[in-house]
């Protein structure tokens, strides 16, 4: 019988992330010789066009409408009446929704996976991310079977590995670390033409240094955190300019008025942002202390170092803090009082764009082995 790598997910809109995270996931199985689709569980809002959109990447896409209400997640067990599994099939769940679905089917397959993203009770009681759904008292349990009851793991970072472990008592070795890799589109060649028209619009002159950042603002995000750190830049740095590539804020806002010719607030499509990155030196990682950030794989590091830029970044960022300063790609804010004078000598962004390719992008050969260790494990 012949194996097959089915990937899951539940509840997840098909935005950048997606694209980069579970399409181009299941392609990378499909252009290595295996037998890969998606089952995706997505909202009645925008249903049609969401799953034209998952559609378009992969016509063979198993795209069910998931019952409203988070608090019926488990209804959605209906639409398996029109799924057929053998025991060669290995489904890889995105997250503790998708896994405990699949629980009950876990003895007709060959592997049930749990991919974990992130620490989802911790989200919960931090930024209070599932208040209001009826599920406040079933998050711990539905994370606990999802770490458990796995036949083997993935995990962004090793920390989220440390978080079962204390909070779980999960014992180590059966899981694979595989960070947020960057979408496909982010190999496209640097746009000179481009980038000379963002500059031109920006006022964005030779010898100025560009920090970015490029997210959302979600209260994790720490744009408060990040307001108090520009301040502090600035004072130090009078060439410096900051591009937020991101909805507006309180926040983006306060430095605005206060620096109207040096900050620029933009809301761009997801594949204008290689562009936009490409006229910047430095990417902005910055955030507040929490268990969420702490075991977390932001793919915005990725993307930064992908186009060459060097890394501002907090530490006890998931793996991250680490491997930024060890390698030399930019800098680790420790405290916020003492931050280095920016220049743009030695950027070295062939170096940034080196190590991105080598361990953060699809085409790794560490990241495609991982993925297809999946397979044999």
């Amino acid at each position: 019988m012949k194996k097959e790598i089915v990937y899951v997910t539940f509840n997840d809109s098909p935005g950048g992330i997606y694209k980069s995270q579970v399409i181009d996931v299941v392609k990378l199985y499909q252009e290595n010789g295996i037998n890969s689709n998606l089952i995706a569980f997505i909202s009645l809002r925008n249903f049609f066009k969401d799953r034209k959109k998952i559609k378009s990447y992969l016509p063979k896409s198993r795209i069910f409408p998931s019952f409203p209400k988070l608090r019926f997640w488990k209804f959605n067990k209906f639409w398996f009446i029109f799924l057929k599994f053998n025991s060669a099939t290995v489904v890889i769940a995105r997250n503790v929704f998708a896994f405990n679905l699949f629980l009950e089917k876990k003895l007709k397959l060959k592997r049930l996976i749990y991919d974990g993203r992130g620490a989802v009770y911790a989200e919960h009681l931090e930024y209070d991310i599932y208040n209001g759904t009826g599920i406040e008292k079933s998050i711990y349990n539905l994370e606990r079977k999802a770490v458990k009851f796995s036949d083997y793991r993935i995990a962004v970072s090793s920390k989220l590995v440390d978080y079962w472990v204390q909070n779980y008592g999960y014992i180590p070795g059966n899981e694979v670390v595989i960070p947020c890799t960057v979408s496909s589109y982010f190999h496209y060649e640097r746009n000179e033409n481009r980038i000379s028209e963002i500059k031109n619009s920006l006022g964005i002159k030779e010898n100025d240094i560009v920090l970015i950042y490029s997210g959302s603002i979600a209260e994790w995000q720490s744009l408060k955190f990040i307001e108090d750190l520009i301040r502090n830049l600035f004072v130090r740095n009078k060439n410096l300019k900051l591009i937020f590539l991101s909805k507006n804020h309180n926040s983006i806002k306060k430095l605005k008025n206060e620096y109207p010719d040096r900050i620029f607030q933009l809301f761009v499509p997801h594949k204008e942002v290689p562009s936009y990155l490409d006229v910047a030196h430095f990417g902005i990682l910055v955030r507040k202390k929490s268990t969420t950030n702490k075991v977390s794989s932001p793919v915005k590091c990725a993307e930064y170092l992908s186009r060459g830029l060097k890394v501002i970044i907090s530490s006890g960022i998931g793996d991250y803090s680490e491997q930024i300063l060890l390698n030399d790609l930019g800098f680790v804010v420790k405290d916020q009082k003492k931050l280095p004078r920016l220049t743009s000598v030695d950027l070295r962004k062939d170096y940034q764009k080196k190590y991105a390719i080598k361990n953060l992008t699809k085409s790794s050969e560490l990241i495609l082995n991982n993925y297809l260790s999946l397979l044999e494990i």
